[in-house]
């Protein structure tokens, strides 16, 4: 009997892996060796000859006559370029790649010196997480990329501190939306306990020869100011969502203070926040101040007709019927709150500034070219190298 208990145990740890175990193996697929190599395969500067053969997989298109010779030569080329992949991967971050932004822009290394390692992965988390969450154009980027991007990124390491808030941010977002909420909790209480930040004028130093080479990137630099503000807002929020999936109260509880002190600091009008304001101020036990809290509520723009009637509802039997107020406050109700305000701050600042960021359409078109070729990479896999 004990034995078996024992056993039981055992199997059971065996299968609570940590989030950065599953992180792990999320990131370990074919669309991150094919993205990882293809960062190997540019940015060599003495090409092995797998680094060559590689390189031939970037060159096929799928248009035109295709002979057979050509397919053959593909599968052993998308193969040597998920061999790279792999092997980099496996690195993880004791990798020495040589940074890859530089390379995206056509740029030598005098020209972009303050782009290491560190900051070459936030950069490209950047471009990618605008690219998957832009409201006007998304590009389906794959998450498992995001998730590697994010990974490898330590925000701490980024210099200017409005920068490294911006970092810890967006991974916290990502972390988030990717169901790792203990990591992601540690982006945002990181950021949480840094300094109150304003714009700060030193992240432009620098950045002169970049925009020199490549004049788009001033509708990016607009953006600076306001972003990181609105990736935080959304990254509390995540966060939040994440813990209540879990039934995590308290550190949800914790997030949805986070993200409503920000909002109100952005400039999302009180009336609009006084909904979720309302929420905690019952879960404190404060009766007089949610029923404050609702009808300040009913003044927002975001507050239909039926949510009036509801709000009205809920004043009127708010000491009666407890369990009214926590069905209204459902796991639903905080999406769909969450995705209004976000996206109401964060969709002109996308609309104004990122649709304009052209600098960044090699990388469009890589990840584009990741998602197309999973299928015909496994296939490759499979028949040049017996199954790797």
């Amino acid at each position: 009997m004990r034995l078996a208990v024992l056993l039981a145990l055992l199997a059971l740890t065996a299968c609570q892996r940590t989030e950065e175990e599953r992180l792990r193996a999320q990131i370990d697929t074919i669309k991150t060796h094919l993205y990882l190599g293809a960062k190997v395969a540019l940015v060599a500067r003495e090409p092995t000859p797998q680094i060559l053969a590689a390189r031939k997989a970037l060159q096929f298109t799928r248009t035109g006559t295709v002979t057979a010779a050509q397919v053959a030569a593909t599968a052993v080329a998308l193969y040597q370029l998920r061999g790279l992949g792999k092997d980099e991967l496996e690195h993880g971050r004791t990798s020495e790649l040589t940074p890859f932004v530089p390379a995206l822009f056509g740029l030598t290394s005098t020209a972009a010196p303050g782009i290491d390692t560190n900051v070459d992965h936030f950069i490209l988390l950047l471009a990618a997480a605008g690219f998957k969450f832009h409201p006007k154009s998304p590009l389906p980027v794959p998450n498992e990329i995001l998730v590697y991007e994010a990974w490898m990124t330590d925000a701490s390491r980024i210099p200017l501190p409005t920068m490294s808030a911006w970092g810890h941010s967006l991974k916290g977002y990502v972390f988030a939306t990717n169901t790792y909420c203990s990591l992601a909790k540690q982006e945002t209480d990181a950021v949480a306990a840094m300094p109150d930040l304003l714009f700060d004028l030193s992240m432009l130093n620098g950045m002169g020869p970049m925009v020199a080479h490549v004049p788009e990137a001033g509708g990016v630099l607009a953006a600076i100011i306001v972003m990181p503000f609105v990736t935080r807002a959304l990254a509390h929020g995540a966060t939040a969502m994440c813990f209540l999936e879990r039934k995590d109260d308290v550190n949800a509880d914790i997030e949805i203070a986070r993200f409503v002190d920000l909002c109100e600091r952005i400039g999302v009008p009180p009336e609009d926040l006084a909904i979720i304001r309302a929420y905690l101020a019952y879960k404190k036990g404060d009766l007089a101040g949610t029923r404050d809290f609702l009808r300040e509520a009913k003044k927002s723009h975001f507050v239909e007709d039926n949510d009036q009637k509801e709000i009205d509802g809920l004043i009127e039997h708010l000491e009666e019927d407890r369990g009214a107020f926590a069905e209204y406050f459902d796991q639903a109700f905080f999406v769909h709150f969450f995705a209004k305000i976000a996206w109401a701050k964060l969709e002109p600042v996308a609309r104004d500034a990122l649709a304009e960021a052209r600098m960044f359409e090699p990388l469009r078109a890589l990840l584009t070219w990741v998602a197309e070729k999973e299928a015909e990479t496994e296939e490759a896999w499979k028949k040049v190298g017996c199954g790797g």
